[in-house]
Order: C-alpha cells, then structure tokens, then sequence
C-alpha cells in the first residue's frame, strides 16, 4: 500500500474535522479519474479554480442528521 500523502493545503486545516477532501472535476477529467492508475490522480490534488465555480443559493438543507431518512434527492 502507498504511503499516505497529505490532500493539498486546505486539508491541514481541516484534519481535525476530516482526513479526506472532495475532488472537484471537470467533465473532460472523469475518465482518468475512474480509470487511471493512483499515481496519476495526485494531478487532482489541487484546488479547484475559484473562478469556475458558481454558488447557488437553495433552500433545500445540504446534510441531514445521522439515522434520518432524506427527502428528496441527495448529495453524491
């Protein structure tokens, strides 16, 4: 097994609340993302340019307490 390498800067920040962090990709991406062998994702480890991201604002709640049923669609 690989030695365990850190997930980019943000996850310093975060190791106390979780030692993983999401992968945002672009469609082109998905296929070497599924397929390719591990040493060629560490290209994914990056941040995710802010300037093609888009926030919008939903009233749906994006988590819900653990042992509730969702409702509606959910998160991937």
């Amino acid at each position: 097994m690989p030695a365990k390498r850190p997930a980019g800067p943000v996850i310093h920040k975060l190791i106390d609340i979780h030692d993983r962090s999401p992968v945002i990709l672009d469609p082109a991406d998905w296929d070497t993302w599924l397929h390719a062998p591990l040493e060629e994702l560490y290209q994914f480890d990056r941040p995710y340019p802010a300037e093609r991201m888009v926030v919008q604002h939903t009233d749906a709640l994006w988590s819900r307490k653990k042992g509730s049923t969702p409702v509606g669609p959910g998160l991937l």
